[in-house]
This record gives structure tokens, C-alpha cells and sequence, in this order.
């Protein structure tokens, strides 16, 4: 039997078969200049279309590339086929009306001698390549009135990852060898994309998973940090229990003299030091508590002004002092709040020890921050400590690189990941005349313009 001489009514990415009486037998190979032309030309646009489409994208474009071929060459069914852990599969297909859809099964426990020709690398053509003793593909093609097949192995560097078959349902078809390179040649098109889009899948799964890790080490350098701010966090909350049970007290007592106006003034007071400790322990359950990172315009004096509090605290009870110097006030940048007062915690922390090393003369931490521009805020902090050298400015972030006892030597290198993250940046250089200096850069929000 010999391919039909399909007639084409339209362009070659959507072709349109016109009426079988017209369509006259004649083989591939002898296939009129023009019409071998159209089919070369499809080929070539096939092959175009996957170059800028995008891994979502791969598998829809499969099944219209399949559409096109059955219907330029005539034919009723075509299917893809991949290898996996489980076996090879029909992954995608497409039939004309009235055919049935290719089996969506493991193909070595429904078809085992199909299935061993392609995990062989071989061209099969049926019925002239079937066995007789390949019961179930006979059986199938008498059940269904398949007719003819051809499957092409796909590989891979050599190795089969697939194979892509041609079925037609109507009549016995021809497989021409120079068809089936042409043929091939679509299921290459096909593969390189399918090995594309897994590419594409493996990038971004490993992506989540070092973005799912990072997360884990921030939560985890998060609560070491909260470790070290127990005292100032106990004052923190203390202080204003302590000022509640005062006015109680006094309260009572005024009660009792039946001024209820000063007695008014004292539960006010009480519900003012009640919301100031609420708000402490909530700022702290937000640091310790292990959620996926929410992101949200965020003042960045705002998240200044919350740990200065704490931060304080920890300075004067090491023998430092903590200086702010904010300019840029009412600036937002996008970022999730918890990991940015991570980030400032971590550098602010550090700055404080500095400065309380043995034999430090001056024991300053200063914070400042500026707009670098209409895109940019920055903020720095500078200790005036022993001092890091040009080269230790870089080593500080290597990941498990500690000089204190009881650190991880994570917390600058998760540090400049989450910036990094939020599309800033964060470096170290030495101070102008001692110490160390911490640069952080974070895209500003529309809403920070002033």
C-alpha cells in the first residue's frame, strides 16, 4: 500500500484535509515537489516553535504537534511514549474522531513484545514486524482494527528514553524508510523539548529546596539569636508587669480615697503597660515561630524601632552603647519583616560583641540609614572594634565559619542569602579608622518613593 497524496487547504501550522475523493495514493518518496515541501517546511516550523516555548508549555505543544503530523500524512492516531521508574507510557497522544485514544498503560505488562522493541532501540512496523507470538498486540489490533503502526525509538546520547508510534486505523499504510527519517526527526523535536522541560522541572525542584533549607537554617540561626536576648527579653516583658501591678496597687488605694478620676488615669496606664508587654511577646513569638516567609511593603524604620528596645537592653548590659541614625524615614521595602529584623538582629548582635571584646577602647554601635537614590535604601552598621581585614571581610560569610564558642557560623551567611534574596545586597569592609563596617542594600517600593 502507498501514502496518501494529502492536498493542503490553509497554512502549514493548521493544515486542513479536504475532501478524500480528491486524495489520490502515492508514495513518500514520490511525493510532488510542492507537497514534500509543505511537509519539510512543517518539520522546520515544528522544530521553531519549541525553541522559546516554556517548560508549562512543552506538553500542550506535543499534542499539537502530533495533530499536525496525523493530519498532513492522513493518518488516524499518534502517540508519545516515555521511560520511567515504572515502565514506558503513552504521555501523549492525539486521534482523530472516532479512533480510540492510545492506551494509558505500562506498556511492558499490556504489551510486552512492543514494549521490548523499543527498550531495543529498534524501528517496528506493524503488521510486518509482529510475531506470531506476540498474542497481545495481535489481539489488540483484531479488537481495535488497527491496521498499521509505526514506532520510532527516541533516545537520548544514545540511550532510548521513549518511543513515538503512527497508527492508521482505516487502511494497511506503507512505512517508507526515507518517512521515517523524516519521522524521527519529530521525535527528536520532541524529545530535546521533553528533556528541556525535565531540565526545567529538576531546576526549579532543587530551587525549592535550597530556598526550603535556607528557611530551616534562618528559623534555626533565628532562635539562636533569640537565645542570646533572653535577659533583655525578660526586662522586656517584666518591666511593664511590674508597672501594672504598681498601679493596681494604686488603683485599689485610690478606690478606697474615692478619687475616680485619678483611679481612671491608673487603669489607663495598666492597659497601656498590658498592650506594651503584649507587643513584646508578640514580636518575639513572630521571631521564634517557624512559618513560610510572607512578604508585604515594610517600613524600615518600623522594624528599627522594634528591636531598638531589645537591642538596648543587650548594649548596656555588655558595656556598649547603641547609637540610630535614621534618613530615611517612612522608606518601604518589600521583604518579609521576621527575616529582615533577622538580618539587622544578626549584624547589630554581632557589632555589640565586638565591642565588648578585652582591650577595645571605644565601645560604639552605630546604625545608620539613607536613600542611595530613588531605587535604594541603605543601612550600615558600624562597631568600633578590633577590626576585620580586608580579606576576613569576605570570609565572615562563609557558611560554619565561627570565632565564638557557642556559634553555628551561619548567621551572616543566611544572612546574605535572605538579602539576596529580596534582590539586595550585604558585604563587610574594614572602618575608616577601626572597627568593621556592614553595608546593606534593599530595593525600594513604589510606596517608599517620597
Amino acid at each position: 500500500m502507498s501514502y496518501s497524496h494529502v492536498v493542503i487547504d490553509g497554512p502549514v501550522n493548521g493544515p486542513g484535509v479536504k475532501d478524500a475523493s480528491t486524495i489520490e495514493p502515492m508514495p513518500f518518496s514520490i511525493l510532488p515537489g510542492p507537497e514534500r515541501l509543505r511537509f519539510e517546511t512543517l518539520l522546520a516550523n515544528l522544530s521553531a516553535t519549541f525553541v522559546n516555548v516554556s517548560a508549562a508549555e512543552v506538553d500542550s505543544h506535543i499534542e499539537s504537534g502530533l495533530k499536525q503530523i496525523v493530519e498532513f500524512l492522513d493518518l488516524d492516531r499518534s502517540g508519545l511514549g516515555e521511560l520511567s521508574a515504572e515502565g514506558l507510557a503513552i504521555t501523549h497522544s492525539y486521534q482523530v474522531p472516532g479512533v480510540p485514544p492510545s492506551p494509558r498503560v505500562i506498556l511492558e505488562s499490556q504489551f510486552p513484545f512492543y514494549a521490548k522493541k523499543v527498550h531495543e532501540g529498534e524501528v517496528f512496523r506493524l503488521p510486518e514486524d509482529l510475531p506470531a507470538e506476540a498474542v497481545r498486540e495481535w489481539e489488540f489490533a483484531a479488537k481495535t482494527g488497527l491496521k498499521s503502526n509505526l514506532t520510532i525509538p527516541l533516545k537520548v546520547t544514545g540511550a532510548v528514553v521513549g518511543g513515538i508510534g503512527f497508527a492508521s486505523f482505516r487502511s494497511a499504510r506503507e512505512w517508507p524508510d526515507e518517512l521515517v527519517q523524516r519521522l524521527r526527526l519529530v521525535g527528536d523535536i520532541f524529545t530535546n523539548a521533553l528533556a528541556r522541560k525535565r531540565a526545567d522541572e529538576a531546576l526549579r525542584q532543587a530551587t525549592q529546596q535550597a530556598t526550603s533549607l535556607r528557611n530551616e537554617l534562618a528559623h534555626a540561626t533565628r532562635l539562636e539569636l533569640i537565645s542570646h536576648l533572653t535577659t533583655s527579653i525578660a526586662h522586656e516583658v517584666n518591666q511593664p508587669l511590674y508597672a501594672i501591678a504598681s498601679n493596681s496597687q494604686t488603683a485599689l488605694d485610690l478606690l478606697g480615697m474615692g478619687d475616680l478620676e485619678e483611679v481612671k488615669k491608673a487603669l489607663e496606664d495598666i492597659w497601656a503597660d498590658a498592650r506594651r508587654a503584649s507587643e513584646v511577646i508578640a514580636r518575639i513569638r513572630g521571631m521564634v515561630r517557624k512559618e513560610e516567609p510572607r512578604r508585604s511593603p515594610v517600613r524600615l524604620d518600623e522594624v528599627i524601632e522594634e528591636l531598638a528596645p531589645l537591642l538596648h537592653r543587650e548594649a548596656v548590659s555588655k558595656g556598649a552603647t547603641l547609637q540610630i541614625c535614621a534618613e530615611a524615614h517612612g522608606v518601604s521595602v518589600v521583604c518579609d519583616r521576621v527575616q529582615m529584623q533577622q538580618v539587622l538582629l544578626n549584624l547589630l548582635l554581632n557589632a555589640v560583641e565586638a565591642v565588648s571584646e578585652p582591650g577595645v577602647g571605644s565601645n560604639e554601635v552605630v546604625i545608620r540609614t539613607w536613600r542611595n537614590d530613588a531605587s535604594w535604601v541603605c543601612v550600615s552598621v558600624q562597631d568600633s572594634g578590633v577590626g576585620l581585614t580586608k580579606e576576613a571581610c569576605e570570609r565572615v560569610f562563609i557558611p560554619f565559619l565561627t570565632t565564638k564558642a557557642k556559634g553555628l557560623g551561619l548567621g551572616l551567611s543566611i544572612s546574605r542569602s535572605l538579602v539576596e534574596a529580596h534582590g539586595g545586597n550585604l558585604w563587610a569592609t574594614p572602618g575608616i579608622e577601626r572597627g568593621t563596617l556592614f553595608h546593606l542594600r534593599l530595593p525600594v517600593t513604589s510606596e517608599g518613593q517620597p
